[in-house]
């Protein structure tokens, strides 16, 4: 048998359990047992609202969900080193986060969930932005950005700022942009928003040299 304090397993095709004894000759004391499962994975359990960013002063209904048959869901929120067995839906009305992870019979515990809510009281603000106006060589990007506060999402535009025609989809989630291979002057914004309101950039224009005669 394995002499060692580690043991690597054989190849296993089913659920098998291991202790170790621990000697030196003349006394010796037993580990407690390890079981290792084999079997297919338990679906990863859903979060609904898979969290996000709220109005302050609001309730968040939280539920869990698991697509395998009979499987038992467990969570945990914010830094608890608790888990709970999920029973129902519960409550959040505050800055949160929440970790869930879930079991069932003949099979491999599902991988971990994590969800996080954010509470606002006041609308965003921005602080600061880059230069409003850059130059490039033809066929190259720039870049542009605002600094702001309380902010949840950015939703970056073609147009001056206040034309919401053209969104840019790629963009949407980051306090910078850079924009497309730059062929001519385009203008940009930006739009800052969380649940309590939103506030527009000034626009942005980029331009490009002159292509060199040859």
């Amino acid at each position: 048998g394995a002499t060692g304090n580690t043991y690597q397993t054989p190849v296993l095709n089913q659920s098998v359990s291991y202790w170790v004894q621990v000697g030196n000759g003349v006394n010796s004391s037993n580990s407690t047992t390890a079981t290792l499962m084999v079997g297919p994975q338990v679906a990863t359990p859903v979060f609904s609202p898979n969290g996000g960013a709220f109005a302050a002063n609001t309730t968040q209904s939280v539920s869990l969900s698991c697509p395998t048959p009979g499987a038992s869901i467990f969570y945990k929120l914010g830094t608890s080193s608790q888990y709970i067995a999920y029973t129902g839906a519960f409550n959040i009305t505050s800055n949160n986060s929440a970790q869930a992870y879930a079991t069932a019979t003949n099979h491999v515990q599902s991988a971990y969930a994590s969800a996080s809510f954010l509470f606002y009281t006041t609308a965003p603000k921005i602080l600061g932005n880059s230069t409003l106006q850059s130059s490039v060589n033809y066929g190259y990007s720039t870049s542009f950005f605002v600094f702001a506060s309380n902010a949840s999402l950015y939703q970056w535009y073609q147009g001056a700022s206040g034309d919401t025609s053209t969104l840019l989809a790629s963009s949407t989630t980051q306090s910078s942009l850079t924009t497309p291979p730059v062929l001519g002057a385009t203008n940009y914004w930006v739009r800052v928003s969380n649940p309590i309101g939103n506030i527009d950039s000034p626009t942005f224009t980029a331009a490009s040299y002159p292509v060199p005669v040859v």
